[in-house]
């Protein structure tokens, strides 16, 4: 895994923040959408998507993948009465 800290623009005091919500890594950092890391504070929605092509782009650079995001689960349709 790689550190928060090695995203531009993510200093000591983000990467508390970040680790705080469950950012603990670039990799995590790199498989969220805006609006999830939206919710930590000092990250706004102009910022999220800077941090999130930063921490993409330090994560193709250590050759890792980013965290895989799990598929969104859709409730069975109704059974026919």
């Amino acid at each position: 895994m790689t550190a928060t800290t090695e995203v531009n623009g993510v200093g000591v005091a983000l990467a508390a923040l970040l680790k705080s919500h469950g950012f603990d890594s670039a990799e995590a950092i790199a498989a969220a959408t805006p609006e999830e890391l939206s919710v930590v504070p000092r990250i706004g929605a102009l910022r999220a998507p800077v941090l999130i092509a930063a921490a993409r782009e330090i994560v193709a650079a250590n050759g890792v993948a980013p965290l895989a995001r799990p598929a969104p689960v859709t409730p069975p349709a109704p059974a026919p009465a």
